[in-house]
């Protein structure tokens, strides 16, 4: 399948101003079966905004680590990029386990300066918290029709937190790995019917690294730390 697709529109955002922009995307799905089942889909896109709306935190004066969030019109912003994923189940598993891949590039930048008080080098800069390089996948293995397992990772390439990619300002990349096990297929008790069980893993091995960000023109941003390992069990059912 080969769909292609070009649209104009204005994004309105809560408290910001409205931004046009266009978009055109192509793509193609290839459905493939090299003696299993499998599937594959690529598509590229363009966007391209004449005044794009960005936010931007600051730290209120004398507020400690209080930040304030505004927007501003920071002019052309261009951005290209491609996306490719894909499932693949061995045939001579017999659905015991399949497997599933997603990549992502993204090439996002600044067109304009920022003229203000003072004028911003950003032109030809990164967006903040903008990617290049978002890469996922898992397996999933299904032993038995009660019994599903997941382990998946996703690998987050470098980010900047400043629109002038000021030196010192990005937030190194890095990978975290998550799992699940789902236990349960029409279980009653009782009144009680399907019932089910969930035991999440999020970040497995405790990686310990800045995650989200409040960007900024210059200088620095504002971070957040990725969470610690965490554990969740849950049980489900319907009365």
């Amino acid at each position: 399948m080969i769909c292609y697709a070009v649209n104009a529109h204005r994004h309105v955002g809560a408290g910001a101003p409205a931004q046009g922009g266009t978009r055109a995307e192509y793509g193609n799905r290839l459905p493939h079966q090299p003696g299993g089942n499998s599937t594959a889909s690529i598509a590229g896109y363009y966007t391209k905004f004449k005044n794009r709306i960005q936010s931007i935190t600051t730290f209120q004066e004398g507020g400690g680590s209080t930040t304030e969030t505004f927007y501003q019109n920071v002019g052309r912003v261009e951005s290209y990029g491609v996306e490719a994923s894909g499932t693949y189940m061995p045939a001579f598993l017999n659905g015991l386990a399949y497997a599933n891949a997603n990549v992502t590039y993204n090439n996002a930048k600044f067109q304009d300066d920022i003229v203000a008080s003072v004028t911003y080098a950003t032109s030809g800069k990164y967006i903040p918290d903008s990617a290049k390089w978002i890469v996922s996948g898992g397996v999933t293995i299904e032993p038995a029709s009660w019994l599903v397992a997941n382990i998946s990772g996703k690998y987050t390439s470098k980010r900047w937190s400043t629109f002038t990619n000021t030196a010192g300002s990005s937030v190194p990349a890095y990978t975290v790995f998550s799992g699940y096990v789902d236990i349960g297929d029409g279980w009653s008790f009782g009144p009680v019917k399907s019932i089910k069980a969930r035991f999440n893993v999020d970040n497995i091995f405790d990686k310990d690294t800045l995650s989200y960000i409040s960007s900024s023109v210059t200088g620095d941003g504002s971070f957040r730390p990725l969470s610690p390992r965490t554990f969740q069990f849950t049980i489900s059912g319907e009365i």
